[in-house]
């Protein structure tokens, strides 16, 4: 606990909640183990439904470092947003319930964010999952903001919020918000906000982050599942503004693309009109430095109005995929 509890701290730490009581505790306990003291955690419940509100507020009731806001579902990024907003420490970092963090984590990133007087400090991080863990090195290819851009979209860097701590005043200085309206990709929309700005980046080669990747957990962080809505075209729509003007622009939209547009015809709920009304301006995306995979090309013609001849193709080169794999191995 700081010694004046008015004291600006000097990092907040932000976590969106919905429906996590399985592993909240978890969460909160490893955060209430760091050796490094002078932070606020907020706790943001997002109207859940399960007992996740009690326990934040239990946990609040001893430890005066931790702040509950009780809010009705409104999504992750507006859950995010409101942590921002009430956040008083020098820097921030995000964590999410369903993961956890190593004592040192507070401790390592703020020294090194001070020593180098930096905005960002972006550091490794571990993947947990199936009863294992794994490091994830990070390694950025340089630490200009641009670099840093190149790295988010070429799979080199994570876009999450959780292994990145952020100066709070650049998101104030640069007007930098989450997107209220996206529920799935909104860390990589904030980063990418975030670094079209001239920030002070540091790398810290090691990991204090445990993203637990296992299927069953209700985290807000998947909300978005892969069923088709407008919600896709939300999302391609709203990265090309982003991106337009920037030298990501083609690369980014292609990992845009990747994440959009082969869900949705995977999905097989659209007449040919339909999807190349939604995803014609794009096709091209689907194309980029992958001329010469066939499902690409199937993306592409069915942008083009060709959808329900490209599924067809599609299924038969499932079908056949699979033939050659079982007559290989068996």
């Amino acid at each position: 606990m700081s010694k004046d509890q008015g004291q600006e701290p000097a990092v907040s730490i932000i976590c969106p909640v919905y429906r996590a009581e399985n592993y909240l505790a978890r969460c909160i306990e490893g955060i209430l183990s760091q050796t490094f003291n002078s932070f606020e955690l907020l706790l943001v419940d997002d109207g859940s439904t399960d007992r996740s509100g009690e326990i934040c507020d239990e946990y609040a009731s001893r430890d005066r470092r931790i702040k509950v806001i009780h809010q009705s579902n409104a999504g992750v990024s507006a859950a995010r947003q409101r942590g921002l907003d009430v956040s008083r420490g020098v820097y921030t970092i995000h964590v999410d319930p369903d993961d956890w963090v190593e004592p040192k984590m507070l401790e390592e990133l703020y020294a090194a964010a001070v020593k180098e007087d930096a905005d960002m400090v972006i550091c490794d991080y571990y993947l947990d999952q199936e009863g294992s863990y794994k490091y994830q090195v990070q390694n950025p290819s340089g630490l200009e903001t641009e670099a840093v851009l190149h790295d988010l979209y070429n799979y080199r860097l994570k876009g999450s919020c959780w292994n990145k701590l952020v100066r709070r005043s650049c998101y104030q200085r640069y007007g930098v918000k989450f997107p209220p309206d996206l529920s799935f990709c909104e860390d990589l929309y904030m980063n990418t906000e975030l670094l079209k700005n001239p920030l002070k980046i540091r790398y810290l080669p090691l990991a204090f982050y445990h993203y637990v990747k296992e299927s069953g957990l209700e985290s807000i962080t998947n909300v978005y599942n892969g069923k088709v809505s407008d919600y896709d075209l939300k999302l391609i729509k709203k990265f090309s503004k982003l991106l337009e003007g920037t030298s990501v622009y083609e690369i980014g939209m292609a990992r845009i693309f990747g994440m959009v547009v082969p869900k949705a015809f995977q999905a097989n709920i659209y007449s040919s009109a339909e999807f190349k009304r939604r995803f014609y301006p794009y096709r091209r995306h689907g194309l980029y430095r992958r001329k010469g995979a066939p499902t690409h090309w199937m993306y592409y013609f069915a942008c083009c109005g060709f959808y329900r001849s490209s599924y067809f193709l599609y299924k038969i080169w499932q079908f056949v995929k699979k033939r050659i794999f079982f007559c290989r191995y068996h």
